[in-house]
């Protein structure tokens, strides 16, 4: 549980900045890590809803929409769809539209 929350804490404020600075270093280093075992995948299989929308909104306002980090985020949503309230199903939807991801 630790590690979502801190992930999520930290993507929002570089999420911010980075809309000022084109560096994308963080948001790269989370995207890979977050596919690259099952572990991984496993974590974010554990994330919250409010957990799933920050992180993609954090990605898409970063203007990073890294295909791989979207899709586990979304196979995760969709096994916890009805735990969603309306604003996270509208912050994930803005983000997913905005990245462009399907």
């Amino acid at each position: 549980r630790c590690c979502s929350m801190r992930l999520h804490e930290h993507l929002w404020p570089a999420s911010i900045s980075s809309s000022r600075n084109p560096s994308t270093l963080l948001f790269d280093a989370v995207a890979r890590a977050s596919v690259a075992s099952p572990i991984t995948v496993a974590v974010i299989d554990q994330f919250k809803p409010q957990e799933l929308a920050n992180t993609a909104w954090a990605f898409a306002t970063a203007g990073h929409p890294s295909p791989l980090l979207f899709d586990a985020v979304a196979r995760a949503s969709a096994a916890s769809i009805d735990q969603f309230n309306p604003q996270d199903l509208a912050n994930t939807a803005w983000a997913f539209a905005t990245a462009g991801h399907p």
